[in-house]
């Protein structure tokens, strides 16, 4: 349901998470919060394949 280009910007995001729960010298930025947002927004939240179907009325 998604391309290779988008399973590596969310592999990154997964990554960059797992760096930020661990102490370390690599700071995560706005920059870095503003990209991460942005790629589960477009890549996964806004993707149409993942709508769900409207609930029978």
């Amino acid at each position: 349901m998604i391309d290779t280009n988008e399973h590596t910007r969310l592999g990154s995001c997964f990554d960059m998470r797992c760096h930020g729960a661990h102490p370390g010298n690599a700071p995560i930025t706005l920059y870095n919060l503003m990209s991460f947002f942005s790629d589960l927004d477009q890549i996964i939240f806004m993707n149409p394949k993942f709508k769900l179907p409207s609930p029978a009325v």
